[in-house]
């Protein structure tokens, strides 16, 4: 094939690709208007509702609903895996590319409902196939990213933090800032969940300095709201009461309720370290509802736990809030979670029998 043979079909495959845009951008929203119950039968009826171009708008509708709707966002994404694999694209690029974001999106939403199993699956597997085209090495670098979010959570560190500061030198051949950007506050986040805090809290404030002078107004909200989480583990308290309604307000003004919730949580730790506990449990019963609201259930379950540990420390019986906790956590994949709500269990129940023995012996 002669050059000009290459720059005909290149051709072609932008026109086909902007004809599937447009067949999407038709056929997308008319199916997301129908009942969620019927979204399949019509994608397996018409041809026209599992395009490339369909699967694809419905893919960045989903993305849209991650911190609003993750539940929805789950569904869409789970809809749109059924008919991937059939897909026909511009270009056989094209479909190794839908598919390999069609799990990684399908990853970010079963993370943000609390199903870390499933997460991680669908992130490894969007690897998987990025990897079969070199040209797709950035997109592949994002997913990475992904399973590096979801081992974070799971307690899975050193493993994390290696994929993180891997893509980050991706990103950086690749001259991409702002995917730098998230990609060393990624590292940042297992510092924090490793308890170097102070590390963590270097790279939160040079990439916060970084992302102001983009324009970045969401990295910069998320810096501010990991340099509150930092403040408040260093015991600046101070510190993290500016910071975090400050987090709040950036969040509630980008639209993003998740995320927003997560800095009332802080602040309701930040109320239980200044002894202010009654106030810091009703808080945080207030950042579960909206939690499961959002039907973030692993998130709701954690900030539940963080009741838990209140309560305890002030000498609480905390079994029965443990005993829902416990599955929760287990079908999450939240082991390490797991782990402490039964220790918190074992431990109250040993304290109930030394009492019970004190009680007999009349001392």
């Amino acid at each position: 094939m002669n050059w000009h043979d290459h720059v005909a079909a290149l051709s072609n495959v932008a026109r086909l690709a902007t004809v599937a845009a447009t067949k999407g951008a038709h056929y997308g929203p008319l199916l997301l208007l129908g009942a969620r119950g019927d979204w399949r039968t019509k994608m397996q009826s018409d041809p026209n509702y599992r395009s490339y171009g369909t699967l694809q708008f419905l893919l960045g509708k989903a993305r849209d609903k991650f911190e609003t709707e993750p539940k929805l966002a789950r569904e869409i994404t789970a809809a749109v895996l059924d008919f991937v694999d059939q897909v026909e694209g511009p270009s056989h690029i094209h479909e190794i590319g839908l598919q390999g974001l069609a799990w990684k999106e399908h990853a970010n939403a079963c993370e943000k409902t609390g199903d870390l199993r499933a997460a991680l699956t669908a992130a490894e597997r969007s690897v998987e196939i990025y990897g079969e085209a070199p040209s797709l090495l950035f997109q592949q670098t994002r997913a990475e990213l992904v399973i590096c979010k979801v081992l974070r959570q799971t307690g899975d560190n050193d493993r994390a933090i290696e994929i993180a500061r891997r893509c980050a030198g991706i990103f950086t051949d690749f001259d991409d800032r702002s995917s730098t950007n998230m990609a060393r506050m990624f590292e940042a986040g297992v510092l924090y969940t490793s308890k170097r805090f102070r590390e963590a809290l270097v790279i939160f404030a040079d990439v916060c300095e970084r992302a102001e002078r983009n324009g970045d107004r969401l990295t910069v909200a998320q810096c501010l709201q990991c340099a509150a989480q930092c403040a408040r583990e260093l015991g600046d308290l101070d510190g993290a009461r500016v910071l975090y309604p400050r987090v709040v307000a950036h969040f509630d003004a980008l639209n993003i309720p998740s995320d927003a919730n997560c800095a009332r949580w802080g602040q309701a730790l930040v109320l239980a370290a200044a002894g202010r506990v009654s106030n810091a449990i009703s808080e945080l019963y207030k950042v579960r509802a909206v939690f499961l609201s959002l039907g973030m259930k692993g998130h709701a379950a954690s900030a539940t736990l963080d009741v838990v540990r209140i309560k305890f420390e002030a000498g609480e019986d905390v079994r029965e809030i443990c005993a829902e906790l416990v599955p929760v956590f287990t079908q999450s994949g939240l082991t390490q979670s797991a782990i402490e709500v039964l220790a918190y269990i074992r431990q109250q129940d040993k304290n109930g029998q030394v009492m019970n023995a004190r009680v007999k012996r009349g001392t």
